[in-house]
């Protein structure tokens, strides 16, 4: 069983501004808990068309572990001294953060994703995460 089941705090980060609000709140959250944070990220192959081959999935694949790479180190550096790690997950992002949830003690996202449409006031996260998640949520 991995050291931060059932007493972490669990953000989600797309790299968006709103992400990295909810992040920067989860650390401090985090730390004035004592508990850990895990900073999750979901990929998936973002085209209408199928990939070329393994090389292309493999491109998407990469710029999303970048992506949750700089949600850690924002985190790290936003408190050395709280424990951080990074989970990257296939899959939309809801139902992967609902999924993470069932072990979390707190999950905080932003309110719109990096993929948001202009004028849109809720992400498809965060009007899923709270209705589905097994902990207590903040958008």
């Amino acid at each position: 069983m991995d050291r931060f089941d059932g007493s972490y705090v669990l953000v989600g980060y797309d790299g968006s501004a709103a992400s990295e609000r909810a992040l920067r709140w989860a650390v401090d959250e985090a730390r004035l808990r004592r508990m850990p944070l895990t900073v999750c990220h979901a990929w998936h192959w973002p085209y209408p068309v199928p990939p070329s081959g393994p090389e292309a999935v493999d491109t998407v694949r990469k710029m999303a572990q970048h992506t949750l790479d700089r949600g850690v180190l924002l985190a790290r550096e936003t408190s050395p001294r709280t424990p951080v790690r990074g989970r990257l997950a296939a899959g939309p992002a809801p139902a992967m953060l609902v999924n993470q949830s069932k072990h979390a003690s707190l999950a905080v996202i932003g309110s719109q994703g990096a993929d948001a449409f202009p004028g849109l006031e809720a992400g498809s996260s965060a009007v899923h995460l709270p209705s589905y998640a097994h902990c207590p949520v903040v958008v």
